[in-house]
């Protein structure tokens, strides 16, 4: 299929497609509306005239899809950098600090705090970087960026939430671009190391595919062809001039970014896209953050297009640019579609009365069958690998409460309250279902017409009309893509509180009777990790040399080799062997000191077994828990985790053209000795 992402066959299938779909709504109003349900058969059509609407914006936001052209680094860079802190934990804050300590270039760290917390205030100055204290009022991060602003002095600032890890030559790749005078700002790609998130696909961790994925590498490079793209915020870089012209960064919306951007570009101002990841984050890990950010960026969209900077009024904007702009805010009115898409089958179904003339019947099948074919192919085309249909069906699904609920109602109180970002999103599930109950009642519809359906079809098998069979099998798709929709949120892990990174590396275990074994880490993470090893065998003998209390639960025994092990449970023990016991751990329960060899030498600590379970073929996988890390050891640590382990994974191997990892391909370093 790659052929199809070459830009001449990917604009062709645009163009062949535009032409088609345009008849076929003609064909649609003309010769398929059913006369006896004119308004049901209206609502349908107009679903489908909104699904054309999209496509050709998508098309037309994607016709100049390219890569920037790429500047040479920029040696001894220079460049302040805001760190946005608006939520995020003091570990989370201390990997993005680690990493700006390894920025190439001079450049003064700002750490801008809008939750005011001493404990950020401290690792700031341990750090080594400026804390400034934000007054927000309720704008978070556009607060925190023009405090910063003040008391600062450099003309480029490199903005990053206090989640995101910079890569060290973050600032060299993209202060090139400002050789050009009206560059305002370069936006890089929004990336995330969490690869178990809510929005990475199927849950797979070792997928670097993400619902956002055809924003950042597709839309992004296809609007920096038109002159249009969005300032994110993080991660970029931005001229301190620019913004000091539109009166610093937008506070009148809770979707900053996007407003900041329609001025810059008002005012003559360039927006640089940079399609390379150079700086990775978190993505949201619960549906509830999930879905409250998608809400605020949809209510800042339904603000912007009732104010004085609709992009089709305001003044300095080019044709392109302001199709561009209003392409972004109109995509969110798309959830109501999907609703109806997904409530017209049910509706036919219930009440018996077909939304289409049955009399079209066979035509109306050719020709919307040739019309998912092509949509799906110019789709799949122009969105260069990015774009999987049923991820997107799933996702859809998803999005489509929090898109309908901020068109509904874009001033409520939630306005200007949303989640900045999920950076702690450890929400239970309990509040997940609550946030799912409109698609769980959508659901419960599908549901309950396809059933209906089929025990009418089972009662009166003659009277099954063509509309009536159409109506069981779209209910039917609609029922697969819900349920797997809320499987996606149903199978999300809540207990961990770091990623673990898929990443394999060696390590030298020494445990506290002086057993040592040299082996790989299956994936480790700043507060443990796991090894595979064998198991051992299970009938183990009595040694005279150790005592046990009667009736033990926990005791140490030795085998005739003399290797140690503790004992979780012993169902029989008497003065010669041992015999149908279940092993927990080996010494290695007790403790062990881990040397982790890592780029530029080993990095000690000190771990504790927190699991061993037996994952057949004799091997059994032992998670480690860190308890003693010195500082040293911790930062490089750190580095290695957020900064390093990302960008390796991403780049050697794991992602596949169409960003799915191959099965069980890791990132592994070489490194044997420390």
């Amino acid at each position: 299929m790659r052929f199809l992402y070459k830009r001449p066959v990917a604009r062709a299938l645009s163009v062949l497609t535009g032409i088609y779909v345009i008849y076929y709504i003609y064909w649609r109003a003309a010769y398929t509306l059913n006369a006896g349900a004119p308004v049901f058969s209206a609502i349908l059509l107009a679903a489908e005239i909104s699904g054309v609407a999209g496509f050709l914006l998508f098309s037309f936001l994607t016709w100049n899809h390219g890569k920037a052209k790429k500047h040479a680094p920029v040696k001894n860079a220079q460049a302040d950098v805001f760190v946005l802190v608006c939520g995020e934990s003091v570990p989370a804050l201390e990997a993005t600090l680690i990493g700006c300590a390894h920025l190439r270039g001079r450049h003064t760290v700002y750490v801008a705090d809008a939750t005011r917390r001493p404990e950020i205030e401290d690792l700031a100055q341990r750090m080594g970087c400026r804390y400034v204290a934000v007054e927000t009022g309720g704008h978070l991060k556009a607060a925190c960026v023009n405090e910063a602003l003040k008391v600062s002095a450099g003309e480029y600032i490199a903005v990053l939430d206090g989640d995101m890890v910079p890569q060290p030559d973050m600032l060299e790749k993209t202060l090139g671009f400002f050789i050009d005078e009206k560059t305002a700002a370069v936006q890089l790609p929004q990336e995330f190391y969490n690869l178990d998130s809510m929005q990475h696909g199927a849950g797979r961790e070792n997928s670097y595919w993400h619902e956002q994925q055809l924003f950042q590498h597709v839309l992004q490079p296809g609007r920096d062809g038109l002159g249009s793209a969005i300032w994110c915020g993080s991660p970029s870089v931005i001229r301190r001039s620019a913004l000091e012209s539109i009166g610093g960064v937008a506070t009148d919306s809770v979707t900053e970014d996007f407003l900041t951007s329609l001025r810059l570009n008002s005012k003559g101002w360039k927006i640089r896209f940079l399609d390379e990841a150079l700086a990775f984050g978190t993505a949201p890990q619960s549906y509830r953050a999930f879905s409250a950010q998608r809400l605020r960026w949809a209510r800042g969209a339904m603000k912007i297009l009732k104010s004085r900077d609709n992009p089709l009024i305001v003044r300095g904007l080019t044709l392109r640019q302001r199709l561009s702009y209003f392409a972004a805010a109109v995509s969110y009115f798309g959830a109501f579609r999907r609703l109806i898409y997904y409530l017209t089958p049910a509706a036919a179904i219930f009440t018996g009365i077909p939304p289409v003339d049955t009399a079209a019947g066979a035509d109306l099948l050719s020709r919307l069958l040739l019309y998912l074919l092509l949509m799906t192919l110019s789709f799949t085309a122009s969105g260069r690998g990015r774009f999987q249909l049923f991820s997107a069906e799933k996702y859809g699904a998803l999005k489509m409460t929090p898109f309908i609920k901020a068109v509904l109602s874009p001033f409520s109180a939630e306005n200007g309250a949303g989640s900045e970002t999920a950076a702690n999103p450890e929400e239970t599930k309990k509040k997940d279902l609550r946030g799912l109950m409109p698609l769980i009642a959508v659901l419960a519809a599908v549901t309950a017409s396809f059933v209906y359906g089929l025990i009418d079809l089972i009662i009166a098998p003659a009277a099954g009309s063509f509309a009536f069979f159409a109506a069981l099998v779209w209910s039917a798709f609609n029922f697969t893509v819900i349920v797997f929709a809320l499987r996606e949120v149903q199978k999300r892990r809540y207990s961990r509180k770091d990623f673990r990174f898929p990443v394999e590396v060696y390590a030298h275990i020494t445990d506290r009777y002086g057993n040592r074994y040299e082996t790989r880490i299956e994936d480790i993470s700043r507060g443990g990790m796991s090894i595979i090893l064998d198991r051992p065998k299970k009938q183990v003998y009595w040694n005279d040399d150790i005592a046990a209390p009667e009736n033990a639960v926990y005791a140490k025994y030795a085998d005739r080799d003399g290797e140690v092990y503790r004992l979780s449970e012993v169902a029989s023990l008497n003065r010669v062997a041992i015999k149908s016991i279940v092993f927990r751990e080996r010494a290695l329960l007790d403790g062990a000191d881990i040397s982790l060899c890592l780029p530029g030498g080993a990095v000690s600590v000190i771990g504790k077994v927190a699991y061993d379970r037996d994952i057949g073929k004799g091997k059994r996988k032992i998670g480690f828990k860190f308890i003693s890390l010195n500082s040293e050891s911790k930062t490089r640590l750190l580095n290695f985790l957020y900064a390093t382990a990302p960008r390796r994974l991403y780049e050697q191997g794991l992602l596949t053209p169409n960003g799915i990892a191959e099965k069980k391909r890791r990132f592994v370093l070489r490194t044997k000795s420390a």
